[in-house]
């Protein structure tokens, strides 16, 4: 039987993690007011229908990421 070690990570605000997609992670909940970004990068083709089919378009992403800002502007007027 393998063992495994579970680390908890406490970040600050402009803190940076960078591992492997292949480890399991997690976050918890946002609890704050503030949208939480995250950006992934990876060394795929994103025009391979591989990731369209299955919604890895940046496009979207960033559409999404520009929706929630816009969204944080108008609750703070």
């Amino acid at each position: 039987m393998s063992s495994f070690v579970i680390l908890a990570i406490e970040l600050k605000a402009g803190d940076l993690v960078l591992f492997d997609g292949f480890l399991p992670h997690s976050a918890s909940i946002n609890r704050s007011d503030d949208v939480r970004f995250a950006v992934t990068i990876r060394y795929h083709d994103l025009t391979d229908p591989f990731f369209i089919e299955r919604g890895w378009r940046w496009q979207d992403l960033a559409q999404e990421g520009l929706k929630a800002l816009a969204k944080k502007e108008e609750s703070h007027v």
